[in-house]
């Protein structure tokens, strides 16, 4: 026969058991709601992040290819001027 007692134990045992197991599947729950919204934020900041690298790589580019052309035209003045002062030098020593 159930007493009281025994009627309050069963329901204090399974009262306990029902909160463990409550707080362990909101534990588990929240931990994994956690981590699928850092994957997701990890991998939206990944493909970001892939984006402004060849961004950065497309500009990069074109800024080197700038530099060699100005660089080239540099050196083109140069060696024009040079060829204008060796024709100088050259009428200048054929006079004396």
């Amino acid at each position: 026969m159930l007493t009281w007692e025994t009627l309050l134990g069963i329901f204090a045992t399974a009262g306990i058991t029902g909160t463990v197991a409550a707080s362990a599947i909101l534990w588990l729950s929240k931990n994994w709601i956690s981590e699928k919204i850092k994957g997701r934020i990890k991998v939206e900041y990944d493909s970001q992040l892939e984006i402004l690298k060849a961004k950065l790589k497309s500009e990069s580019d074109v800024e080197v290819e700038r530099l060699k052309s100005q660089l080239s035209i540099a050196a083109a003045e140069r060696q024009f001027r040079f060829s204008k002062l060796h024709e100088k030098r050259a009428d200048a020593i054929a006079e004396v």
